[in-house]
């Protein structure tokens, strides 16, 4: 096989694993690792709900604030999914 030809299938099989594992990086879900702090927790997830996808929570969340918007019923704090 000449260095041409070899540098040439080289590169497409590189640019053929950039663009698979790129598909695979939406697949990914987003961890979100609680902090105890309702500030920040709170806000935390929301963003990541608003995001789409899949969302592992691990850790101590604390989501004791009230809510951002009143809805009769509903517990003291609310995420909008």
């Amino acid at each position: 096989m000449d260095k041409k030809l070899m540098l040439r299938t080289i590169r497409y099989c590189l640019l053929a694993a950039v663009l698979e594992f790129s598909g695979r990086l939406q697949a990914l879900a987003v961890v979100i690792t609680g902090t105890g702090n309702p500030d920040i927790d709170v806000s935390a997830v929301q963003t990541a709900v608003d995001q789409g996808g899949q969302i592992v929570l691990m850790g101590h969340f604390s989501f004791n604030r009230p809510p951002t918007s009143e809805f009769p019923g509903t517990a003291m704090s609310s995420l909008l999914i």
